[in-house]
């Protein structure tokens, strides 16, 4: 279900961590940092996926893909329980906005390109400047207010917002259960995904200059009710119904999760990680889908709009990615589960062949020999030089951790 772009190696890498994990302990694979889930994908034939993730727009995906309770998303039926609030909050932005919109629409028609260039940042400049007085008309209007004339032109703003204003009021009333508002969501994040101006992730957006106006016209010319209505029509949840009913979703900081399972009867039968490798952090890359699924009209900063609370992982921060990966390690350890990682021989963490295998010895009483994958990484948009380059991904797989007995000693204690 290739719906969002992947971010990092997992796509690459899902295969072998799916067949690796098949020898090592029996129970749920649990992916401590799920993203959209390659991995998860990969093993879902052959045990129950546990998926955790900081962020809430892969908690809303793994959510979709691994408990639906249905097998069937009703794309018709789910289109007509909306169709009322988004026609309203359409109609009504429409008027506020008639203006607005009359030029834009001129200007995706207009053949001169500088006068293209320029009449899309007066109309967008305009909207940002009534910002305030939309958000009191009672009206849906976040990636209006927040994203147009950057990442979305006015008109597609309007629909997405639309969009998502029937599907609550459809939600609000019954009309469609929070499973189908879930995949309901999901379509426009995934309808956002195809008709932004940007280079395939939300880093940000492009800039409109001559040499690429062509290619914004083009985006902005794109529907997003009908590409999420596309969307709708081709999701589906992973697996069948009872083996959904065996997954979980969870939202939380990797480290502080490991730490809990430790004391859970109920644990994985593998845990896998594979944590941020750059000073890049991750979550600017997926801040415009956090904003569409937690829709709380967030004050932004900077050129990408980002959120002021959008996750800062400690594994993207020089001065913090060898202490995480030294409790995440020993925080594995105490959990009766097998431990894979996979992490590049460039990454952050420096020397880091040398330094996991060492950890990981003094945690664990088996460590295997490290699968090693050659490939090439990219640089997501070359901003730190070229594209692609060659690196050596290793798979670390540890088992029999050191401290798990006695964490289960102390947790019988517990119950007693």
């Amino acid at each position: 279900m290739a719906q969002f772009t992947y971010m990092g190696t997992k796509r690459l890498l899902a295969a072998q961590i799916a067949a690796t994990a098949e020898g090592l302990r029996a129970g749920p694979f649990m992916d401590l940092f799920s993203g959209i889930s390659a991995a998860g994908g990969a093993v879902a034939a052959s045990r129950n996926v546990w998926c955790n993730d900081a962020q809430a727009f892969s908690t809303l995906l793994t959510k979709a893909l691994y408990t639906s309770a249905s097998n069937v998303v009703d794309a018709k039926g789910m289109r007509d329980s909306i169709r009322g609030g988004y026609e309203d909050n359409h109609a009504l932005l429409s008027s506020i906005l008639a203006a607005e919109l009359g030029v834009e629409d001129a200007c995706l028609s207009a053949p001169n390109r500088a006068e293209q260039i320029d009449t899309l940042s007066e109309a967008s400049l305009s909207v940002r400047v009534r910002a305030k007085s939309i958000r009191e008309s009672d009206v849906h209007c976040l990636l209006l207010v927040t994203h147009s004339g950057t990442y979305f032109g006015i008109r597609q703003c309007v629909e997405m917002d639309s969009i998502r204003a029937g599907a609550d009021r459809a939600l609000a009333r019954r009309m469609i259960t929070p499973e189908q508002h879930r995949w309901a969501i999901l379509a426009l994040c995934r309808a956002a995904s195809a008709t932004s101006n940007s280079t395939g992730h939300f880093a940000q957006a492009l800039t409109p200059r001559p040499d690429n106006i062509s290619r914004v016209i083009s985006k902005r010319r794109r529907s997003p009710l009908a590409e999420w209505f596309n969307a709708v029509c081709e999701m589906k949840p992973i697996g069948t119904t009872n083996w959904r009913k065996g997954n979980k979703v969870f939202q939380q900081d990797a480290i502080t999760l490991v730490r809990k399972l430790s004391e859970d009867i109920l644990q994985p039968g593998v845990l896998y990680a594979d944590p941020p490798y750059t000073d890049d952090q991750y979550s600017r890359y997926y801040h415009l889908l956090e904003n569409i699924v937690r829709y709380d009209y967030p004050e932004t900063f900077g050129k990408g709009e980002y959120r002021p609370d959008r996750f800062v992982s400690r594994f993207s921060l020089a001065s913090g990615v060898f202490d995480a990966f030294e409790e995440l390690i020993e925080e594995a350890s105490r959990v009766r589960s097998a431990f894979m990682l996979s992490y590049p021989s460039d990454g952050l963490l420096k020397d880091s062949p040398a330094f996991i295998s060492e950890k990981l010895s003094r945690n664990f009483d088996v460590v295997h020999d490290p699968i090693a994958i050659e490939h090439e990484h990219s640089t997501l948009g070359a901003s730190k030089g070229a594209q692609k380059h060659q690196v050596t991904e290793y798979i670390y797989v540890a088992e029999g951790g050191k401290h798990a007995e006695s964490e289960r000693r102390a947790t019988r204690r517990g119950l007693q």
